[in-house]
């Protein structure tokens, strides 16, 4: 039959006739190339054959013709894309045919060419389906012979109108006694497939092949999450796989896991150190790598000791942290930020002028980082001393005064006590008389007054003794 083809296949095809001359003194010209293929007209034979034989590693790929001065050129390959070398320049007549396992055409195609040095040159070769004159299509598969992972519905077509397919699974060569074919069929594994056409009246087809290996799809790699691999305390540990339906088998002492290994069904919770190797098993498929991890339980640092803990304090404070554990480092911070190896490295006491937090943790190699402590240090400001106004005077006054009283500490509160007469009153506290109004002083009185405020340290206690003069009664 003939037939001859329009669409370009770039993607079937990577045969390319590529030419580039070079010359020296004394010797003939050369090129270096590759072939291109290209197919023209109705695809359907011809593409699915040329897609067939570039899959199928039994191919062959023959490029033969003559050239100047004699010159005549034969390469064989089975796989493209290949090279041509060492052509000499000048006029070329190239045939280019495609060959199945068994050495039937499948392709054929020719042109000429004009190799001139210097230049580089490309040779396109459009390929048809040879004519041979009242035979049948040879049968097409599809898909094209290779490795299959699971079952495998396989069609076979034939371009002949009327043609019966017959084919073959056990390698056996096919005939009209053979299973026809009516539909895809599937194979369930490895297997050559060969396949003839017949019709009546006409040649039978040349006998076509593919073979198909069977390699079991392989389940995914586990995977682990949850915690880190170096942990202090417990550690939870989360197995997943990404092939669905896959059980989960894992082991702890080392050995590898199987499907009579323990199976997995909830995050394991790891007290210790742990090796864990898990695979992953689906019927039908093969089964996953072995996955393993380490799990490295640590021994904690001793927690620091802030020494004080904790305190209020008036000017200054210092402050010592230690650490049980040997050639632990010490880091602090004073900004309340959690402390970490990039953190200020202990070295000496800490000196404290301003309310501050400190906190603190040791690290030592091979072991897990300490706790964090903390301790809270409070400055507390002094409230300033109570005002009297007026103040007493020497001598005394010569009439009752008001007395009023004021701190320079605002918010502070004044807190009193007033005794008349020579007598001392008690010193007063927040539990006292408070201070609201000036204080009427009709006579001789000593005051005690104390100013006070939240979060600051109490002023001292003021004593003032106001003397009020009167008048001497003389009596017979």
């Amino acid at each position: 039959m003939k037939c001859r083809l329009t669409i370009l296949l770039p993607v079937l095809v990577s045969l390319i006739l590529v030419m580039s001359g070079c010359s020296q003194p004394g010797t003939p010209d050369y090129l270096v190339g590759a072939v291109r293929l290209d197919v023209v007209g109705s695809c359907d034979e011809a593409c699915a054959l040329l897609e067939q034989a570039l899959a199928d590693t039994g191919s062959e790929f023959h490029l033969f013709g003559s050239g100047p001065r004699g010159y005549s050129l034969m390469r064989l390959n089975t796989v493209i894309p290949w090279k041509v070398t060492r052509l000499p320049v000048g006029d070329w007549n190239l045939q280019l045919n495609v060959r199945d396992a068994t050495g039937n055409v499948l392709l054929e195609g020719s042109n000429a060419v004009e190799v001139r040095p210097g230049i580089t040159n490309q040779a396109s070769f459009i390929v048809s389906v040879p004519s041979q004159a009242n035979q049948v299509s040879s049968p097409v598969f599809s898909p094209a012979p290779g490795i299959i992972t699971s079952d495998q519905s396989i069609s076979l077509t034939c371009t002949t109108s009327g043609a019966v397919v017959y084919y073959t699974i056990d390698g056996s060569t096919p005939d009209a006694s053979s299973t026809r074919y009516a539909a895809p069929f599937t194979l369930a594994g490895g297997s050559t497939v060969k396949a003839i056409a017949l019709k009546n009246g006409m040649t039978p087809s040349a006998v076509t092949q593919a073979t198909y290996s069977f390699v079991p799809q392989q389940v995914a790699a586990p995977f682990f999450t949850g915690s880190e691999r170096l942990f202090t305390d417990t550690a939870s540990v989360e197995l997943a796989c990404a092939t669905e339906g896959a059980l989960l088998y894992y082991t702890t002492d080392g050995s590898t896991p199987t499907v009579d290994s323990i199976p997995y069904h909830a995050p394991l919770v790891l007290t210790d150190t742990t090796t864990l190797k898990v695979v992953a098993i689906k019927d039908g498929w093969q089964d996953s790598t072995v996955a393993e991890a380490t799990y490295t339980k640590l021994a904690r640092t001793a927690t620091p000791v802030i020494s004080p803990p904790g305190t209020e304090f008036s000017s200054s404070q210092e402050i010592l942290i230690t650490c049980a554990t040997p050639s632990a480092a010490i880091h602090y911070t004073t900004d309340g930020s959690i402390p970490s190896v990039a953190s200020t490295l202990y070295t000496d006491s800490i000196w404290l002028t301003a309310s501050t937090v400190v906190k603190a943790i040791a690290i030592a190699d091979g072991m897990a980082e300490s706790l964090v402590v903390t301790g809270n240090y409070a400055l507390r400001t002094t409230v300033a001393d109570p005002v009297f106004t007026p103040e007493p005077i020497a001598g005394g006054f010569n009439s009752a005064q008001s007395v009023e009283i004021s701190c320079p500490t605002e918010g502070a509160d004044l807190y009193y006590t007033i005794v008349f007469g020579d007598a001392s009153p008690l010193d007063p506290s927040s539990a006292g008389t408070r201070y609201t109004g000036p204080i009427a002083i009709p006579e001789t009185a000593t005051i005690k007054v104390i100013a006070i405020k939240d979060g600051w340290n109490d002023s001292v206690v003021v004593t003032k003794n106001y003397i009020i003069n009167g008048s001497i009664i003389i009596e017979f």
